[in-house]
């Protein structure tokens, strides 16, 4: 049962990848109807050339975050999200795409509850890359999710005037000569290092007009180009940054790493998760976990612990679809946290309490979700210090 939601130039029943969900992977489509999730539908002109299959289909039906506002994630683990009817594909994607949503439609599941169909301009990956909507400069901000992309935009953008990251640089390297880091006093390091970075981004601006034009008066892509110039000089930085907080840290360190390794027996339920995931494969994000200390930046380091946590919420997805979790489970805040310091305790990663303190003064990246896992990686490294022996 349906109900259309807005008019439309294009029937869904006649849309090839809308009757080939339903015929080829019908348990999918059940799914989403029973979980009243939203099915993104790309219209029928988009598709030429793209694979119809089950990893297609799960990359284009997607359910709310738990935790953050306009965030989604696709069946298999991607992120995207959703703003004035704007989706833009974000972790797990090789490729950056901005889709319109054309229309949407309410359908009704077996229980006569509802949930959503969107028809969207192209596909989050693959089809017809000649339908891809035109969004000119604007294209080119958005926030990066590594220090490699970062750095790959600077220099795209900075081909007339390039001496704003040398002076940068220089600048860094200054900081690093003559600033003494105090424990207690990290704030007023951070705010040398940001000031250094909004002068980069103004002498950018100003000298590369022709790239950056829409900075002067956007201050969406402002922030855009400022974030990736703070991650270069991050970069520039973590070295004596992070050789400086792991002399501080040195004996919570050792403390952790010993406590982390009597523990490798332990089970989620240990640190307050439910009972029923306690059989979890928690697998990939223990490994991505494990390399939380080789990032080079508090970029990295956000982008891994997303990661890890898209990770946990994936484990989840295929817990439920297994039937080893009931198919109405959803991963609450009072969960995740201690299945995200068990995934720890197992991944054993090197200097935990420093990289906690590193992003929790360091960090600084101005969004929600970065600020969020910062906070779940200091509370992570807090439970296990109150309980690990002195």
């Amino acid at each position: 049962m349906r109900s259309r939601a807005a008019a439309k130039e294009e029937d869904l029943e006649e849309n090839t990848f809308f009757r080939t969900l339903r015929a080829k992977c019908p348990d999918v489509w059940e799914l989403a109807a029973a979980e009243q999730l939203v099915v993104c539908i790309p219209s029928e002109a988009s598709t030429q050339g793209m694979a119809m299959n089950r990893s297609a289909f799960e990359t284009h039906i997607i359910r709310a975050s738990p935790f953050f506002a306009g965030v989604y994630e696709t069946l298999n683990g991607k992120s995207i999200e959703l703003e004035n009817s704007v989706i833009e594909t974000g972790q797990g994607f090789k490729e950056r795409r901005r889709v319109d949503v054309l229309f949407e439609e309410l359908h009704y599941n077996a229980d006569y509850k509802p949930f959503r169909v969107v028809c969207i301009s192209l596909p989050f990956q693959g089809g017809a890359s000649v339908v891809r909507p035109q969004h000119g400069d604007g294209e080119k901000f958005y926030d990066r999710a590594s220090l490699a992309e970062c750095e790959a935009f600077i220099q795209s953008v900075s081909a007339i005037d390039p001496t704003p990251l040398a002076r940068a640089r220089k600048a860094v390297g200054d900081f690093e000569r003559s600033y003494v880091l105090v424990k207690g006093y990290f704030g007023h390091a951070r705010r040398k290092l940001t000031g250094i970075v909004e002068t980069a981004t103004e002498e950018l601006v100003k000298g590369n007009v022709s790239a950056l034009r829409e900075c002067n008066y956007s201050t969406r892509s402002r922030q855009s180009l400022q974030r990736s110039v703070d991650a270069v000089v991050m970069g520039h930085a973590h070295p004596k940054l992070m050789g400086t907080i792991k002399n501080m840290h040195r004996e919570e360190d050792a403390r952790l790493s010993d406590a982390m390794a009597q523990r490798q027996a332990s089970r989620p339920d240990d640190y307050g998760a439910s009972g029923a995931l306690s059989g979890l494969d928690l697998k990939a994000p223990i490994q991505a976990a494990a390399t939380l200390d080789d990032s080079r930046c508090p970029l990295d380091k956000i982008s891994l612990l997303h990661t890890v946590v898209q990770g946990i919420n994936g484990c989840v997805e295929r817990a439920k679809a297994g039937g080893i979790l009931p198919p109405s489970f959803l991963l609450a805040a009072d969960d995740l946290l201690p299945l995200l310091i068990y995934t720890i305790v197992r991944a054993q990663p090197r200097h935990l309490a420093s990289n906690a303190a590193y992003l929790e003064h360091f960090g600084n990246d101005a969004t929600e979700e970065g600020d969020f896992h910062a906070a779940n990686l200091r509370a992570s490294t807090d439970f296990l210090i109150s309980n690990c022996p002195p």
